[in-house]
């Protein structure tokens, strides 16, 4: 674990260098969202620099007599592992509390122990603390990097499986005959759309209320599935996506935790339109042969045609944008809104 050197110098900074490149690139592609207010861009440079800053003093300290693959791995864990505490956090505190009191409780343990441990030899009481003190850093090293690269192991299993970053809890099927009586039933959780009770809320909170959104909507537009809300690292531009695979509707993990009520609630709409559009094109295949051409499927013929050949938005936006099933997702997802803003007015002013 410690004081053992199985690389050489130029191995060893090789090393450092070559797997903090590779952890970073796949740690953006999977783990990174923002850090508070900072934004995509400048949270990332944050990143790299609490890495550099990190890694180049684990190889000082390390350099001498700790020159291995764990002092390796233990100078790129801990940055990656103190900045998902820190922006993961505010999506799960519980589990993140849990990791840091046991990581600081084992290596509480261990400085009490060599604290407590007699010095035979009271000549040597200075090298001997020295010593000890140097085995307490490397032990502490080993227990943190170990417990980040637990709490980094599990939040990329989810994500990379499918689970998002955090998900709703169980969907609700109540059949209800019209748009106000669903939301009637739910108006508990509508409330919470108001700003003031909405920055109240945790992430999970706030997952749950855009499910109830979710099968508001549903039962409204009279879609045939359940969709499954969840929090994923979408990336820099994409503010929220569905799967008509899995019935998914993801959005983006800074937008749950920054972002208004409002703009939450227009991505769960828009996605939820996404959905409905998905099932419109059912309807048009399952139709008989002379009967696709009737008016009533002349969108579910645009979205079909559209989604054959979808423009992500990325590197094409103005083909995004006006695409039709992205104007009509729009536009619904704004009257949606709309309509739950003035029901919550309503509701206040009786």
């Amino acid at each position: 674990m410690y004081m053992n050197n199985t690389l050489d110098i130029n191995e060893y900074i090789f090393d450092n260098l070559i797997w903090s490149i590779i952890s970073l690139y796949f740690y953006k592609k999977i783990l990174f969202h923002g850090y508070s207010n900072l934004g995509y861009d400048k949270s990332f440079r944050f990143l790299i620099l609490i890495t550099i800053s990190f890694v180049s003093f684990g190889m000082m300290i390390s350099l001498i007599r700790n020159r291995n693959e764990f002092s390796v791995f233990s100078n790129i864990t801990i940055p990656l592992g103190i900045y998902t505490i820190m922006t993961y956090i505010k999506i799960n505190r519980t589990f993140i509390s849990i990791v840091l009191i046991c990581l600081l409780s084992f290596s509480l343990v261990y400085l009490l122990f060599f604290t407590f441990k007699r010095i035979q030899d009271r000549t040597k009481v200075v090298k001997i603390l020295i010593r000890r003190a140097n085995k307490f850093l490397w032990v502490s090293q080993f227990i943190f990097s170990v417990g980040f690269a637990i709490v980094i192991a599990f939040y990329s299993f989810n994500i990379v499986f499918g689970k998002g970053v955090i998900a709703a809890g169980t969907t609700n099927n109540v059949e209800i005959e019209t748009h106000n009586e669903s939301i009637d039933s739910n108006a508990d959780k509508i409330l919470l759309l108001q700003e003031h009770s909405w920055e109240e809320l945790t992430v999970k909170q706030r997952v749950d209320v855009l499910q109830t959104v979710a099968d508001i909507e549903r039962d409204y537009l009279g879609v045939n599935h359940s969709f499954y809300v969840l929090v994923d690292n979408t990336g820099k531009y994409v503010l929220g996506n569905y799967d008509n695979n899995t019935y998914n509707i993801k959005i983006n993990t800074d937008t749950i935790i920054y972002g208004s009520a409002e703009e939450c609630l227009k991505i769960i709409c828009h996605e939820v339109y996404h959905g409905y559009s998905y099932c419109m094109i059912s309807a048009l295949d399952n139709s008989q042969e002379e009967l696709k051409n009737l008016k009533i499927y002349e969108d579910a013929q645009i979205y079909k045609k559209e989604f054959g050949n979808y423009k992500s938005g990325i590197d094409e936006y103005n083909e995004y944008y006006y695409q039709q099933c992205e104007v009509d997702a729009r536009s619904y997802a704004e009257n949606s809104v709309n309509y739950y803003m003035s029901y919550i007015y309503n509701y206040m002013s009786e």
